[in-house]
């Protein structure tokens, strides 16, 4: 799973054999879910968001390589000042992308969807930089509560010396500040040569700061979990009830305690009728006479 395919930058959409190519690389990779990823300037675009891909085409053009793909749209916006937020939360085309995504720019705006001022699904960061604010102050417990993933984009190590020390030093901090919880491993790439298979991602994650199991969350499960984010922050009434078709693996403990749940009930449903129907016999004015022995007749 890699939901951060960037097809779009500065205004500049690639072409449709561009997508294409990148698709098809992702279907050789053995990437079952992937996003096609917008990313838009916060400060100069919020009046004029450009509206998603076509999904369809691509989709037609995957399943050539006989293999199943599910493909998403991603609208990544970077942040600077709080007042953007409301426009991001009041702009229907927001609302025709599957995934939405922030990337803080500064530390109030941080600080802001840390406590819980702006929902999205994604929160992205550029750790080729220097960080605007502080790890130790940072506190992002609310954040993995409510199920919004933190993703650290690999492809930004494959630059240069000194920005890859700081983005080593910054998906450290992360992964030690979370505890390795709600880490997204996506590429973020641009050219299709960037892109890595899902067991070289969570070697990469290793490095990156993640323990073996949380790497491997990072890379096939958390990806589901900020799909299902995106749809109950879509619809907020279906929120008390999700039904989902897929269990994730540390989620089927739940179809089995249904099934014994179910079972249980049925067996003293059956009991209870049993019983019911032995006491209405007894009851009977029929059977009343056999069951005392004083009024049994003898011949």
């Amino acid at each position: 799973m890699d939901l951060n395919i960037i097809i779009e930058r500065d205004s500049v959409r690639d072409n449709r054999d561009t997508i294409l190519e990148k698709v098809k690389r992702c279907v050789k990779l053995g990437l079952k879910e992937i996003a096609l990823n917008v990313c838009i300037d916060g400060a100069n675009q919020l009046n004029s968001i450009p509206s998603p891909p076509q999904l369809s085409s691509y989709m037609i053009e995957a399943i050539g390589e006989r293999r199943t793909i599910k493909l998403y749209t991603r609208l990544t916006v970077s942040v600077e000042d709080g007042l953007h937020l409301h426009k991001i939360g009041q702009s229907p085309v927001v609302k025709l992308y599957d995934l939405l995504a922030l990337e803080c720019k500064t530390e109030k705006v941080l600080t802001q969807i840390l406590g819980g001022g702006f929902d999205c699904d994604i929160l992205t960061f550029d750790f080729t930089e220097k960080s605007n604010f502080s790890w130790r102050k940072a506190n992002f417990s609310l954040p993995i509560t409510r199920g919004i993933l933190l993703e650290i984009n690999y492809c930004q190590a494959f630059s240069s010396q000194s920005n890859r020390h700081n983005f080593f030093s910054n998906s450290q901090n992360l992964s030690r500040k979370t505890k390795g919880k709600n880490i997204l491993l996506s590429s973020g790439a641009t050219n299709s040569m960037f892109l890595r298979g899902p067991y070289c991602v969570i070697n990469l994650g290793l490095l990156f700061g993640l323990v073996e199991h949380r790497s491997k969350d990072a890379v096939f499960i958390n990806g589901i979990k900020a799909i299902r984010h995106s749809e109950i922050r879509k619809n907020p009434a279906t929120s008390a009830i999700t039904l989902v078709d897929k269990l994730l693996p540390n989620e089927e403990w739940v179809k089995k305690e249904l099934l014994v749940t179910t079972e249980v009930t049925n067996n003293q449903m059956q009991v209870e009728g049993e019983t019911q129907q032995d006491q209405q016999m007894r009851s009977s004015p029929e059977n009343s006479n056999c069951s005392d022995p004083k009024k049994t007749k003898i011949n």
